[in-house]
């Protein structure tokens, strides 16, 4: 059964997500995915060398415990852990 798309405002999200994580302060996508949210943001990490950050909240800002939040080293490893979670939750990549 396919869970219904919900369309969320930019407001909406900010709310959800709050203030930028201080290693990954750069936003470089939002999407929903069934019950959830993710966001894939980037930065420099202690290292200086690039970071990427993905967070998974559902539509009330909570964390899902289902599928923690991580950082990565490449956009393709975030990429990557996102397919990952919507194979999961039997959803279309």
């Amino acid at each position: 059964m396919a869970i219904p798309a919900v369309n969320l405002s930019d407001n909406q999200l900010n709310r959800i997500f709050g203030q930028p994580n201080i290693m990954t302060r750069d936003t470089w996508k939002r999407v929903q995915m069934g019950r959830l949210v993710y966001e894939i943001s980037y930065g420099k990490g202690l290292t200086g060398k690039g970071l990427w950050g993905v967070t998974i909240r559902d539509h009330a800002g909570n964390d899902d415990p289902d599928h923690s939040s991580q950082a990565f080293h490449s956009e393709d490893e975030a990429e990557q852990y996102i397919k990952t979670v919507r194979t999961a939750l039997l959803l279309e990549p």
